[in-house]
């Protein structure tokens, strides 16, 4: 996303894998990108929801969702609130966190 869509405070509509929608608000793409370094925060959520592996829910707050697409031996996760629908937060973690598991790939299993 450019520097003027940041600017005019639009949300950035996402579908997760089971066609759910999710928003990214300016102030979430600017944390992401810049303080979590993501290059291309829009291509990141959207690979992430494209090519989810698991979903699980946050043991630190009842509503939250964390999704992960694995690459190699790291994880892409995107961090959504299931109430708001919107993109908290997205990042390289070296671990599926532990929490209640919502859904895993089949693919994932083997």
């Amino acid at each position: 996303m450019d520097e003027a869509h940041q600017r005019t405070g639009r949300l950035i509509a996402f579908a997760d894998k089971d066609g759910g929608n999710y928003w990214l608000s300016p102030k979430a793409l600017h944390h992401i990108k810049h303080d979590n370094l993501i290059h291309d925060p829009t291509g990141f959520i959207e690979a992430v929801f494209r090519n989810t592996v698991a979903i699980v829910k946050s043991r630190w707050h009842p509503t939250r969702e964390l999704y992960y697409y694995s690459f190699g031996k790291l994880y892409r996760t995107v961090v959504v609130d299931s109430e708001d629908r919107r993109i908290k937060t997205a990042y390289i973690s070296d671990a599926i966190k532990g929490g209640e598991v919502k859904w895993v790939s089949p693919r994932f299993m083997n």
